[in-house]
């Protein structure tokens, strides 16, 4: 039953994702169409160029590149750094929260990433703090972002439990004092400042 409920809340996440999407910039479809065109380290370069200047949808765009290995070689790592940007936009809506919910199995499983083709995780590796923390800034994202989405509180909400075991008492409370203090406008400079989170 539980399975199916994480089923039907990633269909309802996709399908919002569809249905919301920002409209992308000229400079944004100017990379698209270099990555059309068969030019993929250019259109990494692009986005890379835009990402740096806040634009989510590069973020999302460039962060993609980086797990497939598009335009260069794959870079895990690299690729959570711009979702942690990405996650840190105050307006919210499926692709911050999508950002959100891949941070959060990047560290619950150790690296492994939703669907089929990033689900080899290195074992050991898993930081459960972390992933509560990522599940908590989904279900109590009417706290944190401008656009919620119902799906994607639904999976922090059964993510916090399933994680929440892993901990005790006195790190879940940690992870809720980080939370009440935590905001999107307090974004870290830096990718590997980003993924640090839960600060002390």
């Amino acid at each position: 039953m539980r399975a199916l409920r994480v089923m039907s809340a990633c269909v309802l996440l996709a399908v919002a994702a569809v249905a919301a999407e920002p409209v992308p910039s000229a400079a944004w479809q100017a990379a698209a169409q270099l990555l059309r065109r068969g030019d993929a380290q250019g259109a990494r370069a692009a986005y890379r160029e835009l990402a740096e200047a806040g634009d989510p949808l590069a973020q999302q765009a460039l962060a993609t590149m980086l797990l497939d290995g598009r335009g260069g070689g794959a870079d895990r790592q690299r690729a959570m750094h711009w979702l942690c940007r990405l996650a840190h936009h105050r307006r919210g809506g499926p692709e911050v929260l999508r950002a959100a919910w891949y941070l959060a199995e990047y560290f619950r499983t150790g690296g492994g990433l939703p669907g089929q083709r990033y689900n080899d995780g290195e074992r050991g590796a898993e930081n459960p703090i972390k992933a509560y923390f990522w599940f908590g800034v989904m279900a109590g994202q009417e706290r944190y972002y401008a656009r919620t989405v119902a799906s994607a509180r639904t999976l922090g909400e059964l993510g916090m439990r399933r994680v929440g075991d892993q901990l005790y008492a006195g790190e879940r409370q940690q992870v809720q004092r980080a939370l009440a203090r935590w905001t999107p406008l307090d974004a870290p400079s830096r990718g590997e400042r980003c993924l640090d989170l839960p600060l002390p």
